[in-house]
């Protein structure tokens, strides 16, 4: 979260405060890294609009990578953004339609290493001398010289935000069926999604499905 204006002076900064929300999606394949922005009053940063950037490097990631089969999300446990239906649903959606295996992983909270919190320290050293902020222009020239090799490929296009948890819901029965029909996405820490439809779920990082 970056803020509009960013100010030095306390009371202001409180009375005129306005988020630009910064998401990172990094590709360990070739660390090319997509920052995506959006302002507080354009979107929500919700499971949506994870989706939204996520298919969007996709689409871009996977005709360079076309004999990609397997893909693996890194994600935290944000109940409002990464583990919730809208992205079990999306994650099933992906496999199906790229022809691909997805595994979603939940690290331990606090004790793993994300190459995304390096990404946004960069650009977070980057902005740090500037006394004062008043619009969105500086943070994203920062975000474009923050890393020289290879550069951010910065995003602020509003409109690659879609309804994905409209989109998805007629596309699934609302109780999930198998063995256990006691899903329950908070007690998973890893989440494989296969090509053929089948979702697979494990409470521990063993691949005990």
């Amino acid at each position: 979260n970056l803020t509009i204006p960013k100010l030095n002076v306390t009371s202001q900064f409180y009375k005129r405060l306005l988020w630009l929300y910064m998401f990172n999606v990094h590709v360990h394949n070739d660390n090319t890294s997509f920052l995506y922005c959006f302002m507080e009053n354009q979107a929500k940063k919700d499971a949506n609009s994870v989706a939204s950037f996520l298919h969007n490097t996709l689409e871009i990631k996977l005709k360079e990578f076309q004999d990609i089969r397997d893909i693996v999300f890194l994600s935290d446990a944000a109940d409002g953004q990464n583990k919730n239906k809208t992205m079990v649903q999306f994650s099933l959606w992906v496999s199906k339609v790229f022809g691909v295996n997805v595994l979603q992983l939940f690290p331990v909270c606090g004790r793993s290493f994300s190459q995304c919190d390096r990404n946004f320290g960069l650009v977070k050293s980057y902005v740090k001398k500037e006394p004062t902020i008043t619009t969105a222009k500086p943070y994203l020239e920062a975000m474009v010289h923050a890393r020289k090799n290879p550069p951010f490929t910065v995003v602020f296009d509003k409109s690659l935000i879609k309804d994905w948890s409209a989109a998805l819901e007629p596309m699934f029965l609302k109780n999930p069926t198998g063995r256990n029909n006691n899903f329950r996405i908070q007690s998973y820490v890893q989440i494989k999604y296969k090509a053929n439809g089948a979702l697979l779920p494990s409470c521990t990082y063993e691949p005990i499905y």
